[in-house]
């Protein structure tokens, strides 16, 4: 996590830390933070209520059992980390999801009950339409398949 923003990789550590998870950082398979900058304007109620972030930062950390996602906002400086067990993790590219009708963005789509939740979530990270994106993206899937979740193949 050396080129990771320092305020995301210290929420991974410390989210590792208080899960009691061991030393899983040496052993990660990759890494990656995104910027994400909204470009259409938020809503009447988004508005009314304080809005919705114009800026989001996330930082990616892939290993062989877990994917930690950092979230920070424009609006609080503090980062929400969100970890998935891979073996139950549904992973897909989020070209080939439902919501990139709606949606102009490129990113995975993680689908799963977080750690310490019970519920499924899904969560869209996203990650630039460039090699190093792609990258990112294909070490994830292929880690997810390898411990036992659901990820596109490769080709």
């Amino acid at each position: 996590m050396l080129d990771m923003d320092p305020a995301l990789a210290a929420a991974i550590r410390a989210r590792i830390e208080r899960e009691e998870l061991g030393n899983v950082e040496p052993g990660s398979l990759a890494c990656g933070v995104t910027h994400s900058v909204r470009i259409k304007r938020a809503g009447i109620m988004a508005r009314l209520t304080g809005g919705t972030p114009k800026d989001l930062d996330h930082g990616l950390m892939v290993t062989p059992e877990w994917v930690f996602v950092a979230t920070r906002s424009d609006k609080d400086e503090s980062a929400a980390v969100t970890a998935f067990r891979l073996r139950d993790l549904e992973a897909k590219d989020f070209a080939s999801s439902e919501m990139a009708l709606l949606a102009l963005d490129s990113g995975v789509e993680l689908t799963g009950a977080p750690l310490g939740g019970l519920e499924r979530l899904t969560l869209f990270v996203p990650l630039a339409d460039s090699p190093d994106g792609d990258h990112l993206k294909h070490v994830l899937f292929e880690a997810a398949r390898a411990a036992g979740g659901t990820a596109p193949g490769a080709g």
